[in-house]
C-alpha cells in the first residue's frame, strides 16, 4: 500500500529575520541602501527555507516583503501597488516588479567606475575609523562582486595618509581574508590615534574636488567678469552723477549772476550821466584831465619866459 507523499511545509514567516528598509539615505550620493535591504530580505528567506523546509514563491515573497517596510519606503510600496492594480485588474504586483519599482526609486544611481572613485575619499574630520570604514563597506555592497581588497586599500590609504605607508607594508602578500586585515589596521589605528575623530578632512573637503577644479577657473572667470562689469557701471554712474552736479553748479552761477545784475540796475556814470560807463572812464573826466595838463604846461613856459628876460 503505497502512503501519500507528505505535505508541503507552510513558510514560517515569523522566523524570517530581517532589518525594516524605512526608504531615507544613508549616504549622500549613495541611495536608501534597497540593494543590502534586498540582499538580506532573501538571505533571510532562504535561511528560513534551510530551516524549516518550506518553498518560498514569488507571490508569497511579494506579500510579505512589505511587511519589512515602513516610512518611506512603505508609502511608495502602497502606491505602486495601487497603480499595479489599477491596470492589472485588481492584480497584486509581482515579486520582480517590485524589487525593480523600489530599486529605481532607492537604490544608487552611480556606475561601477563612479563607486570606485566613492571608495578612494579620504576620511571626514569627525568620524571615527569604525564610521569611516562602515562608509566604505557600504559603497563595497553596491559594487559587483568581491571588493574587499579594494575595501582595505582604500582604507590604509585613506584613513590615515600619514600613516599609510605604516598600515599597507604590515600586510602580508600572501594575505588571503582582507577582511580581516583590514580590521587589524582598524585596530592599530585606534591604539596609536585614539578613535580618529580628530584626524581626516574637514567635512566640506569630501565633496567632489575634482569637480571643483574643474569648474574653478569658470567660476573665477565668471566672477571677474562680473567684478569688472560693475565696476564700468560704478564708474559711468559716478562720472554721470558728477557731470550732472557740475552742470547743476554752472547753471547756478549763472542765474545768481544775472539776478545780481537784475538786482544793481544798469551801469551810469555820475558825471554824464550816460549809461555804459562808470565815472573813472568818462570821457568829460578825461578832457577834463587833458585841459588841466596843457594850462600847467603853459604857466610852466610862461615863467620860464619871464626869467630869462
Amino acid at each position: 500500500m503505497e502512503t501519500a507523499p507528505p505535505s508541503p511545509k507552510k513558510p514560517k514567516i515569523k522566523d524570517v529575520r530581517c532589518s525594516n528598509f524605512k526608504g531615507t539615505e544613508v549616504y549622500p550620493g549613495l541611495g536608501a541602501g534597497f540593494e543590502n535591504f534586498i540582499h538580506e530580505f532573501e538571505h533571510a528567506i532562504k535561511t528560513e527555507e534551510l530551516v524549516n523546509g518550506p518553498t518560498w514563491t514569488n507571490e508569497l515573497k511579494a506579500s510579505v516583503i512589505v511587511n519589512f517596510l515602513e516610512g518611506k519606503a512603505s508609502r511608495y510600496y502602497h502606491k505602486k501597488n495601487c497603480e499595479w492594480q489599477r491596470r492589472n485588474g485588481g492584480q497584486s504586483m509581482p515579486y520582480d516588479g517590485v524589487k525593480r519599482a523600489m530599486r529605481a526609486e532607492f537604490g544608487c544611481k552611480l556606475s561601477q567606475l563612479e563607486l570606485a572613485t566613492k571608495m578612494q575619499c579620504s576620511k571626514r574630520e569627525g568620524d571615527s575609523w569604525h564610521e569611516y570604514l562602515e562608509y566604505l563597506n557600504f559603497i563595497e555592497g553596491l559594487m559587483e562582486g568581491d571588493q574587499s581588497k579594494m575595501v582595505m586599500e582604500g582604507f590604509g590609504n585613506h584613513a590615515c595618509p600619514e600613516l599609510a605607508a605604516t598600515l599597507l607594508s604590515s600586510v602580508s602578500e600572501d594575505a588571503a581574508d582582507y577582511v580581516l586585515e583590514t580590521d587589524r589596521m582598524k585596530r592599530l589605528l585606534y591604539k596609536l590615534k585614539g578613535d580618529g575623530r580628530r584626524c581626516g578632512t574637514k567635512r566640506d573637503d569630501r565633496k567632489g574636488r575634482k569637480s571643483d577644479k574643474r569648474n574653478h577657473n569658470s567660476h573665477d572667470d565668471r566672477g571677474h567678469d562680473q567684478g569688472r562689469r560693475q565696476g564700468e557701471d560704478r564708474h559711468w554712474r559716478n562720472q554721470r552723477s558728477y557731470s550732472n552736479e557740475k552742470e547743476g553748479r554752472f547753471r547756478r552761477s549763472s542765474d545768481e549772476q544775472a539776478h545780481a545784475a537784475t538786482g544793481r540796475g544798469e551801469i551810469r556814470c555820475h558825471v554824464c550821466n550816460q549809461p555804459g560807463h562808470k565815472m573813472f572812464t568818462c570821457p568829460l573826466v578825461e578832457q577834463a584831465k587833458k585841459i588841466a595838463s596843457s594850462g600847467s604846461a603853459n604857466i610852466v613856459a610862461a615863467t620860464t619866459s619871464d626869467d630869462q628876460c
